[in-house]
């Protein structure tokens, strides 16, 4: 009798056991595939110079990063960043305008037209050299400044886009830069 519940108890240990194995198998098999259609993440590091004289002038000097989470490359990635203010201000960057002469410099960015940028206040950007990011790898806009009299008191909001082959709807930046002055 002893024997026989023995034997009953190894057998549903061998079943318990398969069923681990094959519980374990699916889940690493849903992680796989959770990694591979991972989305890439974008976001702002950002600092602002406010001046206090009223005849001043307001900066914010930014960077626009990148990242790629998943195990598959980007290709062809675009950033989109849209200003909406409704005071004038500059927007400056290390970039070159497309179709351009490249002069003494290194640019790792080029200013493109692109279909989702609809307005003058739209920047749209592209790698220069590098068309693919590396799965795990970041790219980053940096050093951007947006310049902004203090003489009225208004607002200032920038939002980030990317664009790549493999996504052309685009995805939305974590952050974005709100300002009121």
């Amino acid at each position: 009798m002893i024997e026989k519940l023995l034997q009953e108890l190894e057998n549903h240990l061998l079943e318990l056991k398969s069923e681990s194995l094959e519980y374990q198998e699916k889940i690493r098999a849903l992680l796989h595939k959770r990694t591979q259609a991972q989305n890439p993440i974008s976001y702002f590091n950002y600092s602002t110079i406010i001046d206090k004289e009223k005849s001043g002038e307001h900066t914010v000097i930014g960077t626009f990063h990148l990242h790629n989470p998943s195990t598959l490359p980007l290709h062809n990635p675009v950033i989109l960043l849209k200003i909406n203010s409704d005071q004038p201000f500059d927007f400056s960057g290390k970039y070159v305008f497309a179709n351009k002469p490249i002069q003494n410099e290194t640019f790792f960015w080029e200013r493109i037209e692109h279909k989702q940028s609809g307005s003058i206040n739209e920047y749209s950007f592209r790698p220069v050299a590098n068309k693919i990011i590396p799965p795990n790898d970041t790219f980053s806009f940096s050093n951007f400044q947006i310049r902004f009299s203090n003489e009225e008191t208004g607002y200032m909001h920038v939002e980030g886009f990317i664009y790549y082959q493999e996504k052309s709807d685009g995805i939305a930046s974590l952050n974005s830069i709100s300002i009121s002055y």
